[in-house]
């Protein structure tokens, strides 16, 4: 129990750490990813590397309640164990110490998670199922949110689940790579269409009896970029060029071996 203590004690102190107390409270949250709840088996895997992602950019995602068939994280203490549910007394994540507002939800099938003693802290996920009527203490009539912790699938539905998990991440992966090659090949094509406007630069000034342009198709000609090699006319595109006054046509000609 001290060790508990201090340990909310010391996230109090310092809201700095806020998001790492936080991924510590998904990570306690994080077992038992195959459940069968409203008579359909999940996998929550994934539920589990959201909430993981979340803490770590800075917050949670919205735990609030509601009846659509998302699975919640939920972090609080239980207020009281029923015979077929648990009370529980759900706190926003950041709460590290559990003093501030809480809202009285009803958890069933939560015999997994151990002792449920009344006071113990737990972080959980939970899918919201509807509400629940009970009778407090004063007797009045109250009506609050219930969850469904879920219970073990059969191994065939566990095996299912892993099977359809297999195929999403085979389609996952075929269109990275299908993405990769569309990218790779918008690139090419770019970098194509970028040196035939150079190519077409070059031949426009030499074509204008430019020196730098003959210089450029007299190195184009000499290496094959571009165009077909022929040494011949870059002898006379640095030829042109040289004459001009161009030094580097001058030094490239003197390279070429006579004819």
């Amino acid at each position: 129990m001290k060790t508990t203590t201090l340990f909310v004690l010391l996230f109090a102190l310092d809201p700095a750490r806020a998001g790492e107390f936080e991924l510590g409270l998904v990570e306690r949250a994080s077992v038992e990813p195959y459940r069968k709840a409203n008579g359909i088996p999940w996998d929550l895997s994934r539920e589990f590397n959201l909430e993981r992602q979340a803490a770590l950019g800075g917050g949670l995602r919205d735990n609030s309640g509601g009846t659509g068939l998302t699975w919640k994280f939920l972090w609080g203490k239980i207020s009281q164990s029923a015979e077929k549910g648990t009370f529980f007394q759900k706190y926003q994540s950041s709460d590290v110490s559990l003093s501030g507002d809480y809202e009285l939800v009803y958890i069933k099938n939560l015999t997994s998670q151990g002792d449920l003693i009344d006071g113990n802290t737990l972080a959980l996920f939970a899918l919201p199922v509807g509400t629940v009527a009970y009778t407090d203490v004063l007797n009045a009539r109250r009506t609050i949110q219930e969850y469904d912790y879920g219970t073990k699938p059969t191994a065939a539905e566990i095996a299912e689940l892993k099977a359809e998990a297999d195929r999403r991440n085979k389609l996952l992966r075929q269109a990275v790579v299908a993405e990769s090659s569309e990218r790779a090949a918008k690139i090419e094509t770019a970098r194509i269409e970028r040196e035939d406007r150079v190519l077409k630069y070059h031949q426009d000034l030499e074509a204008k009896g430019d020196a730098y342009g003959e210089f450029c198709m007299g190195k184009r000609y000499a290496t094959g970029d571009g165009v077909a090699t022929n040494l011949a006319k870059a002898r006379e595109m640095f030829i042109k060029a040289a004459a001009q006054g161009h030094d580097a046509a001058a030094a490239e000609l003197s390279k070429l071996s006579p004819k």
